[in-house]
């Protein structure tokens, strides 16, 4: 059996991003379980590969369906939609984030992913100038990523505090 995914995973932790994209990314025989395909998705995004980090958040997405796992992988399908729109892929990001709402919808799940969902929605009103609604939101999901422990999800909250 193959050390790669902890090898993979050690350099992640590292934040050796370049030597976590190698280590993760190469083909075996044993297909990567979905942390690793997470850890491989992130360090694939820093490091400027987004097709193969769009890839491997798609397949940690299927591994956490497989898995019964609906708040991990809305969490997943989040994290497509969103390096999707960083990209100006408009219709795949919505047809991604309409993935994850319907996850947590059809699964009642209270999780991470709710929150996230709110922060394009919090940019829309920003967008549309509105300030009180944008501070709703981002009151809203900096208290989701509070309860859930989520530091990524408190910092956008925290950032949309700032934004109006």
């Amino acid at each position: 059996m193959s050390d790669r995914p902890e090898t993979g995973s050690d350099a992640f932790a590292r934040q050796a991003w370049e030597e976590a994209y190698e280590e993760l990314a190469v083909p075996s025989r044993e297909p990567l379980e979905a942390p690793e395909l997470e850890r491989l998705a992130v360090a694939a995004y820093l490091i400027g590969h987004d097709d193969e980090s769009a890839a491997a958040w798609e397949a940690a997405h299927r591994r956490h369906v497989e898995a019964g796992d609906p708040a991990e992988a809305a969490r997943c399908s989040f994290w497509l939609a969103f390096c999707l729109l960083l990209r100006g892929q408009m219709a795949q990001a919505r047809g991604w984030l309409s993935r994850t709402g319907s996850l947590i919808d059809t699964g009642e799940v209270d999780c991470t992913a709710a929150g996230y969902l709110l922060i394009p929605v919090l940019v829309g009103a920003l967008d549309d100038g509105d300030a009180s609604a944008a501070r709703d939101l981002a009151v809203r999901a900096t208290e989701i990523g509070n309860r859930f422990g989520d530091p990524d999800l408190r910092a956008f909250g925290t950032l949309g505090h700032g934004q109006h």
